[in-house]
């Protein structure tokens, strides 16, 4: 059903189940990966992954939207705020500003239960070499990641995004703004 069609509840209800198949997915994997995912340093309140730009499908964003309504008017106004400062803003300009995302509250994520996919698929086995990211402000710095995580939650956003179709992508900030209407 392309996007266009779909309401905000049905679109929720998407994004929500495809979340918790992807989530299931990986924690059956992880039984099975132990070791090989010992390597991964993603602590929290670690948050140098949160200065780059992250792509959602409108589902997401729409999730994303309706959780924002449940907020308190204060809560929701700083993170309006934070939308609008960062929507559109390129991963080079948030690193080189130190630009965080506008859910990233108290070095922890505000969305972290129903965060998109590109933030669940993001890993590093370095977390020296994702400070060394941020301060640099280098895309193109080597991170090394737990490839079957990445690419697990990178598939299931890809899926996500051809069953919406074309235009139901773009980036998060921008992406929520939208789905707040």
């Amino acid at each position: 059903m392309p996007t266009m069609t779909m309401t905000r509840e049905q679109l929720s209800a998407l994004a929500t189940e495809s979340l918790t198949a992807a989530e299931e997915a990986f924690a059956a994997h992880r039984q099975h990966a132990a070791p090989a995912m010992s390597r991964i340093q993603c602590v929290a309140g670690c948050e140098y992954c949160c200065h780059i730009s992250v792509g959602v499908t409108a589902a997401e964003a729409t999730l994303i939207a309706g959780h924002l309504a449940g907020q308190s008017r204060l809560k929701r106004d700083a993170v309006l705020r934070g939308l609008k400062r960062v929507a559109g803003v390129a991963t080079g300009a948030r690193l080189a500003k130190r630009i965080a995302c506008p859910f990233l509250a108290k070095k922890s994520c505000s969305i972290y239960a129903i965060r998109p996919f590109a933030c669940r698929g993001w890993n590093s086995a370095d977390a020296e070499a994702c400070r060394r990211m941020l301060e640099t402000a280098d895309q193109g710095f080597p991170v090394p990641v737990y490839r079957p995580q990445r690419e697990l939650f990178a598939g299931a956003a890809a899926a996500l995004a051809d069953r919406l179709g074309a235009g139901a992508s773009g980036e998060l900030c921008a992406m929520v703004l939208k789905a707040l209407g």
